[in-house]
């Protein structure tokens, strides 16, 4: 998962990374023990909360690697179509906004300067 996550098995947290929350986030390989008892027999659910701090968040990865298994080794192939649903776009972080591109640093840096000066006309190349 890139970059924060929450994963809860069958309603308990099991384990999350990220920010206050452990290894520095990004797509580190995540490893969680599930307490004894958290599976049942039957159909389980798995609930993943991925923060996306910038961009490429969500799961990622290789087939292969988006696996459950046990001690025994025995794996869970988790791979393929997962539901989901796009909860918030928190837009840009502080600094990930560059105020040059911004309407009021543009205005502020390029045009406000003019306003003392008679202007007929202008003749803009880019």
């Amino acid at each position: 998962m890139d970059d924060y996550d929450f994963t809860w098995v069958n309603g308990k947290l099991v384990g999350q990374t990220g920010k206050n929350a452990g290894p520095k986030p990004s797509s580190i390989a995540r490893n969680y023990s599930l307490p004894a008892g958290s599976l049942k027999p039957g159909q389980n659910v798995i609930l993943v909360r991925v923060v996306d701090a910038g961009q490429y968040g969500g799961l990622v990865g290789k087939p292969e690697q988006l696996t459950l298994s046990n001690e025994a080794g025995a794996k869970v192939e988790l791979a393929g179509e997962w539901q989901y649903l796009v909860d918030k776009n928190l837009g840009l972080r502080p600094e990930q906004v560059r105020l040059q591109n911004t309407a009021g640093a543009l205005y502020d840096a390029m045009l406000a300067p003019l306003i003392p000066y008679g202007i007929r006309g202008a003749i803009w190349y880019q």
